[in-house]
C-alpha cells in the first residue's frame, strides 16, 4: 500500500514503541504444502504471545486452514443504496480435532451458517455461532467436533453495509459534466478490513484460491482480481451476475473488486494486459495514457531485474475518487485514488506526474514482494514495504535515466526517516503488536522510508549486482510462500557467499543491528595526525544516551584522489570506536585533505566531523571547485551538519557556513536540503537583531539559481529543475527580492487581466508570492477565482495563496472566509486559518488577532480547532514581544473556555521553544554574521 506521511517540516509524529523480542510469530501446528526453509530455523513456529500493549490475543489459533473461498456479493450501488448482501462458502482443512471453527470478521449481520463435507454433502443446516467482538472473532460451533486431516465447507450468508470511510466494501462518487452523481463501490482490505467484506483467515500467512461473483446492475462493470469468465444476465430484471476465474494462491487482504460505470484505456497485446480505468471524462480527454504507458515499461523491467514473470494473467488499474490511501496492490487489480493514476499535461504538475511514475512502480513491486512473496506476521511489514519504497524510485531510475529519481529518493525519503529516528521513543523495523489497530499503526516512517533508506545501504554496500541475485534467489525460493526477516538475508546471503568470497559479509548479522534496534547513529570522525578516529552512538536531538551499535558500512573520499563513483563499503564498522592509521588505511590522504565520509550518502547514518574537518569541507565548499565532492554528498553535508547542530553536537553557524556556496550551486538537490534548514532559520531569527543580515544572506545565496531559473518554466527542461525553480521563487520573495516580487506580480496581473496562462508547475509560487504585496483588488479576484473552482489541487493553491497576503487587514478580512458561510468545506476552512501560519511575524499576529476575537466560529470548524491553530503559533513564536501577546491571547481564550487551563499551561511551554534555543545558540549566529561582514 502507497502511503506518505504528512508532515509538517521537522514537526513529524511518532509511532511509540515498547522493549519487546521483536522476533516472534505465532504457533504453526500444520505441515504447508510448501518449499524448503532455506536451513533457516523458522521463527514463526514459536507458540503465540499476546498483544504486548494490552495482554489480548487477537489471533487465529490455526487448528484449520483454509484451501479455497467462493464469494458472492450484491449491491444496488448503482441507486446510492449503502448496503450488501453476502455469501461465502470456505473449503478448510482440520489440522487438530476441535469443536470449533474461529473466522475473523468485523461490522457484519451473519444470517446463517451451515456445514458440509469435503463433497459438498450436508452435515448441517444450521450451525450455531457466537461472537467475540474483543478480538473480533466468529466462532462457530458444529454440534459434532471437526476431526484432524478432513476437509469441509463452511457457508456462510449474512450482509453488510458500503461504508463512507474507504475502509472494507466502501462507496464513492463524482459528478458528471451533465451534472448528474454517480456512485460507485470499491474495496479496501488490507491490512485488517477484508473482515467487513466476508468472515475469513484475515492473517497474511494464510494463502487461498478465491472465487469472486458479483451481482450488480447491468449499467455497471464488476472488476475483481482475474478476468471475468461471464457476465450472466439475470432472469426478468436489469441486473447481471459477473463471475471471475478462480485466483492464485493469495492472501484474503488483497482481494479486491469494484462495480462502477467507469471505462478503460488499454493495451491488450501485451503480456500482461494492461487496462487503466477511470471516469469516463477523464479516460476520453487521455489522463490514462500516461499511466499505460509506464505501467508497461516498468512491468516489464520488474520482471526482467527479479527474473520471475508476474503471475496474474492481467492488470487493471483503477483511479477511484475518494480513496483513502494513496494506492493499493492488490494482485490483478491495484487502486489508486484518483489523482495518483490519472494525469492531464495540461492542468497536472511534475509532481503529479512523477508521483504517478513512482505510486505506480511501488505497487508493481508489491506484487513480488508482499503478493508473491508475503510476511508471516505483520511485524515483517517493513519487507513489504521498505523494498516497494526503495523499488519506487529505483524503477523509475531505471525506466527514465536521465530524471535522477534515485537523487530525489535520498530527499524525500532517507532525510525524512533520518529526522523521524531521532525521536527517542520510534519503534524498531520489526515491531510485534496483534490489534488491528497498531496493525494499522506499522504502516509508517520507520516500515516506507527507513526500511527502504536501510535496503538502500545495503544494495550500495553488497554492490547492485550481488544485491539483485540475492533477491532473485530468494524470491524464487519463497515465491507463493510467506517469509520472515531471517528467510529474506538467508537468500541474498547466497549470492554474496558467491560474490564475496573473502571477508564475506554476514548479511544476518549486520541486518539485525538495523532490524532490531530502533533509532539511527551517528558517527564522528576526528583526525589527529595520521590516525582517523571513528566514533558510534545513537543520534537524538534530545540529551539523551543509547548503548545501541550497529555493523555500519563506511566509505569514504578523501581531497587528494576525490574518486565518488565507488559507493562499496572500505571497512565494516561494528564497535563503538574504530582507529583507522593513515599507513594501513583504505584510502591514504595528505595533510591538508578534507575527508568525505558516506559516499553519496549510500549509508543511513548521520556523519559529524571535528573542527579542522569541518573547516575543510567548508574551504572546499566555498571555492570555485566546489563541484569536487558530489552533488549528492553536498546535499547531505547541508542535512547532517543542521540536524546536528539541532542535537547541540556543533554549534549553528556550522550549517551557515556549510550553506554560504549556496551562491553558486543550482542544483535542486543540495537546495531541497537546503530549503528545509532555511525555513528553520527563518523561524528562528525573525524579528532578532540578525534577521536582517540573514535575510541579506538568503537573498545573496539563492540569487545565481534564481537568475538561472526564473519563473518561466522551459519545455523539456529537466524534472529537478522545475522543483529547483519553485525553492528559488519561494526564497526569494518569502525574503524580499524586488526581483522577485515584481516578476511573480506581473505573472499574477496577467493570469487575471489578459487571460495568459500559468504554468501547472509554477501556480502555487505564483499565486502566493504574486499575491504578496498586491491590494484589495486582485484579492478579490483570487476569491472569485476559488468560488469557480472545482478542481480540489486549484482550491487549495487558491487558499494557499491567499495565506500569504501580507497587508494585516486585507489578510484579516480574509480570515472571515473560515467562518462565514459560504461553500467552502471544514477542510478548506481548516486550510484559510492555517495558511498564513509561514507568512512573517505580521501575520502570525494578524492570525492572533483573529482567534481572539472569533474563537467561537472557529471551534465550530472543527472540535479543538483553536488549540490547533495556537500549537501551531506556539512553536513559532520569535520574540518576547509576541510572547507576552500569545500569553494574553490564551489567557483570554481560557477565560471564555475556547481552551483547557492545561491545554493552556502546555502551550506556554511550547511557546519558549525558540526563546530557549536563542538564548542557547543567538550569540554564535552573530558571531557568524559579524565575520561574514568582514569578508564583504
Amino acid at each position: 500500500m502507497w502511503w506518505k506521511v504528512l508532515c509538517v517540516i521537522f514537526g513529524v509524529t511518532h509511532v511509540i514503541g515498547v522493549g519487546i523480542n521483536p522476533r516472534i510469530g505465532f504457533r504453526r501446528s500444520f505441515q504447508e504444502e510448501q518449499v524448503p526453509l532455506m536451513d533457516v530455523e523458522d521463527d514463526s513456529s514459536i507458540l503465540p504471545l499476546v498483544d504486548p500493549y494490552d495482554g489480548i490475543s487477537y489471533r487465529l489459533p490455526n487448528t484449520t486452514v483454509p484451501i479455497s473461498y467462493d464469494i458472492w456479493i450484491s449491491t444496488d450501488i448503482h441507486r446510492g443504496e449503502f448496503g450488501f448482501d453476502g455469501e461465502v462458502t470456505i473449503r478448510f482443512e482440520c489440522i487438530e480435532t476441535t469443536p470449533e471453527l474461529v473466522l475473523q470478521y468485523r461490522t457484519m449481520t451473519i444470517d446463517t451458517v451451515a456445514l458440509f463435507d469435503a463433497n459438498n454433502n450436508l452435515i448441517e443446516e444450521d450451525v450455531s455461532w457466537y461472537q467475540n467482538e474483543t478480538v473480533e472473532f466468529l466462532i462457530i460451533t458444529p454440534s459434532q467436533q471437526l476431526i484432524q486431516g478432513q476437509e469441509y465447507l463452511v457457508n456462510v450468508k449474512y450482509n453488510g453495509s458500503i461504508r463512507d470511510d474507504g475502509l472494507g466494501i466502501y462507496r464513492a462518487s463524482y459528478i458528471t459534466p451533465e451534472g448528474e452523481r454517480r456512485w460507485l463501490a470499491s474495496t479496501q482490505f488490507q491490512a485488517t478490513e477484508g473482515r467487513r467484506a466476508f468472515p475469513s483467515y484475515d492473517e497474511p500467512l494464510h494463502r487461498s484460491r478465491f472465487t469472486i461473483s458479483i451481482r450488480h446492475h447491468s449499467s455497471y462493470i464488476a472488476l475483481s482480481n482475474m478476468n471475468a469468465v461471464e457476465v450472466v444476465p439475470e432472469p426478468e430484471s436489469d441486473y447481471v451476475l459477473t463471475k471471475f476465474a478462480e485466483t492464485l494462491r493469495m492472501q484474503s487482504y488483497l482481494v479486491a473488486f469494484t462495480v462502477s460505470d467507469f471505462i478503460s484505456t488499454d493495451n491488450l497485446t501485451v503480456v500482461p494486459p494492461q487496462r487503466i480505468f477511470g471516469k469516463s471524462a477523464s479516460i476520453l480527454n487521455g489522463e490514462g495514457e500516461m499511466a499505460l504507458e509506464t505501467s508497461i515499461r516498468q512491468m516489464r523491467i520488474m520482471e526482467e531485474y527479479t527474473g520471475i514473470d508476474y503471475k496474474f494473467p492481467k492488470m487493471d488499474q483503477f483511479a477511484c475518487p475518494n480513496f483513502a490511501f494513496g494506492a493499493m496492490e492488490n494482485s490483478g487489480l491495484v487502486l489508486y485514488r484518483e489523482q495518483f493514476l490519472l494525469w492531464d499535461p495540461i492542468l497536472d504538475r511534475t509532481r503529479d506526474q512523477d508521483n504517478v511514475i513512482t505510486i505506480i512502480a511501488h505497487e508493481f513491486i508489491h506484487q513480488w514482494f508482499g503478493n508473491l512473496v508475503s510476511p508471516a506476521w505483520w511485524s515483517y511489514l517493513w519487507i513489504n514495504e521498505g523494498f516497494a519504497a526503495l523499488y519506487e524510485f529505483f524503477i523509475p531510475h531505471v525506466t527514465y535515466p536521465d530524471a535522477r529519481y534515485m537523487d530525489s529518493f535520498l530527499i524525500e525519503y532517507m532525510h525524512v526517516a533520518l529526522e523521524n529516528d531521532a525521536n527517542p521513543n520510534v519503534r524498531a523495523m520489526t515491531h510485534y503488536v496483534e490489534h488491528p489497530d497498531r496493525i494499522e499503526d506499522l504502516f509508517d516512517i520507520v516500515s516506507y522510508h527507513k526500511a527502504g533508506s536501510v535496503l538502500h545501504m545495503m544494495q550500495n554496500a553488497l554492490g547492485h549486482e550481488t544485491w539483485r541475485r540475492g533477491l532473485q534467489l530468494f524470491l524464487d525460493e519463497r515465491q507463493d510462500n510467506y517469509t520472515n526477516s531471517a528467510l529474506l538475508y538467508a537468500g541474498i546471503q547466497l549470492a554474496v557467499n558467491e560474490d564475496i568470497p573473502n571477508n564475506t559479509p554476514d548479511v544476518h548479522a549486520i541486518m539485525s543491528t538495523w532490524e532490531l534496534q530502533a533509532g539511527v547513529p551517528i558517527v564522528t570522525v576526528s583526525r589527529s595526525g595520521d590516525v582517523l578516529n571513528l566514533q558510534q552512538t545513537r543520534f537524538f536531538y534530545s540529551n539523551q544516551s543509547s548503548a545501541s551499535l550497529w555493523q555500519i558500512p563506511i566509505n569514504y573520499v578523501v581531497r587528494s584522489n576525490p574518486n565518488f563513483n565507488e559507493t562499496t563499503p572500505d571497512l565494516w564498522f561494528a564497535g563503538s570506536e574504530l582507529e583507522i592509521r593513515n599507513r594501513t588505511a583504505p584510502k591514504p590522504w595528505m595533510p591538508n585533505d578534507w575527508i568525505v565520509v558516506n559516499v553519496q550518502q549510500s549509508g543511513y547514518y548521520r556523519i559529524n566531523y571535528d573542527t579542522e574537518l569541518w573547516s575543510l569541507l567548508i574551504e572546499q565548499l566555498n571555492s570555485p571547485e566546489y563541484h569536487l565532492i558530489h552533488l549528492l554528498n553536498r546535499g547531505q553535508l547541508i542535512d547532517d551538519s543542521f540536524n546536528i547542530a539541532r542535537s547541540g553536537r556543533i554549534t549553528p553557524d556550522i550549517p551557515l557556513d556549510v550553506m554560504n556556496y549556496l551562491e553558486r550551486e543550482t542544483d535542486h538537490i543540495p537546495w531541497d536540503s537546503a530549503q528545509r534548514a532555511l525555513f528553520l532559520y527563518n523561524r528562528w531569527l525573525l524579528g532578532t537583531p540578525v534577521y536582517d543580515e540573514f535575510q541579506d544572506y538568503v537573498l545573496k545565496n539563492v540569487a545565481a539559481m534564481y537568475n538561472k531559473l526564473g519563473v518561466n518554466v522551459i519545455e523539456n527542461e529537466p524534472r529537478l529543475d522545475r522543483y529547483a525553480r519553485q525553492i528559488a521563487i519561494n526564497l526569494a520573495c518569502l525574503h524580499g527580492s524586488a526581483q522577485c516580487l515584481d516578476d511573480t506580480a506581473e505573472q499574477l496581473e496577467n493570469f487575471f487581466n489578459l487571460q495568459k496562462t500559468l504554468h501547472p508547475d509554477v501556480v502555487a509560487q505564483i499565486y502566493c508570492n504574486g499575491i504578496r504585496r498586491s491590494g484589495a483588488d486582485v484579492v478579490e479576484k483570487m476569491r472569485n477565482l476559488l468560488s469557480s473552482a472545482t478542481r480540489q489541487t486549484e482550491r487549495n493553491r487558491i487558499i494557499a495563496g491567499l495565506g500569504c497576503i501580507e497587508d494585516p487587514d486585507i489578510l484579516y478580512d480574509t480570515l472571515f472566509m473560515a467562518i462565514l458561510p459560504g461553500e467552502l468545506s471544514s477542510a478548506e476552512r481548516s486550510n484559510v486559518l492555517t495558511s498564513p501560519l509561514n507568512n512573517g511575524a505580521s501575520s502570525l499576529l494578524t492570525l492572533m488577532d483573529f482567534i481572539r476575537l472569533n474563537y467561537g466560529g472557529i471551534n465550530s470548524i472543527a472540535p479543538n480547532l483553536v488549540s490547533s491553530l495556537c500549537l501551531a503559533i506556539a512553536i513559532r513564536i520569535p520574540t518576547e514581544e509576541m510572547f507576552e501577546t500569545f500569553v494574553h491571547l490564551l489567557s483570554h481564550l481560557e477565560i471564555n473556555g475556547a481552551i483547557s487551563s492545561s491545554t493552556g499551561d502546555s502551550l506556554r511551554i511550547s511557546a519558549q521553544g525558540i526563546l530557549d534555543w536563542q538564548g542557547d545558540n543567538l550569540d554564535h549566529i552573530v558571531l557568524f554574521f559579524e565575520r561574514q561582514n568582514k569578508f564583504q
